[in-house]
């Protein structure tokens, strides 16, 4: 079954890999741009505040498979965007990760004593310089094992966006499916490919988290 189904499908399934990394990636770094951002609003003001935590819990207590779907399908008559599929899917897990990523940077700068920002303003050191110098090292080096975490999720989560078009991994491994009618060994391979990549990347990551945790200190 390897030699009848796998081995030809080699070039479909390196396509979506390919496919399913650039997503992630896209969903993770910008997710944590988004989430950098409510979380700062949320200590600008109370309006701010107000928004950005709307967004968040929105976005937190929604499934990634009704954001996905919603984002692709009701967003582009309320906004006449995403244009494309493949900028719904970014879109969603960009929007997932944000809002779960705001809670944890959120957590992060709570965590912080406050007589360290005093210690800092009566130095007189500018409240950005606070920010970027003092609290921010702090706040990344607190929330390394989360954004671990949240990348993993956002690895699992991609495998969503199939459903509306987006040709990733397991969108191949159906076309597969559908043309040789072998489930089991599609799946199989498929499942073994996330699993095999999720243990790299937590494996990397860890490595990551040594030496940003060595230098941070």
């Amino acid at each position: 079954m390897i030699t009848r189904v796998i081995i030809p499908g080699l070039p479909l399934f390196w396509q979506g890999f390919l496919v399913t990394l650039e997503l992630c990636a896209i969903g993770f770094f910008g997710g944590i741009v988004l989430g950098a951002v409510l979380t700062l609003l949320g200590f600008v003001s109370r309006p701010t505040r107000w928004i950005a935590t709307a967004i968040a819990e929105f976005f937190r207590a929604t499934p990634v498979y009704v954001g996905l779907v919603w984002v692709a399908y009701v967003w582009p008559d309320l906004f006449g965007w995403p244009d494309t599929v493949w900028q719904a899917a970014c879109a969603a897990l960009v929007l997932q990760t944000g809002a779960y990523l705001s809670e944890t940077f959120r957590g992060g700068f709570l965590a912080i004593a406050r007589g360290q920002r005093e210690a800092a303003a009566a130095l007189g050191l500018r409240p950005a310089t606070i920010v970027v110098q003092i609290l921010t090292p702090q706040v990344l080096l607190n929330s390394i094992p989360s954004l671990i975490n949240q990348m993993v999720i956002v690895f699992k989560s991609s495998t969503v966006v199939s459903v509306i078009g987006v040709q990733d991994l397991l969108y191949h491994a159906n076309s597969i499916i559908n043309r040789y009618y072998e489930p089991l060994e599609v799946l199989t391979f498929v499942a073994s490919i996330y699993i095999l990549t999720i243990t790299l990347i937590s494996m990397a990551a860890r490595k990551v988290e040594a030496r940003l945790r060595e230098r941070l200190s």
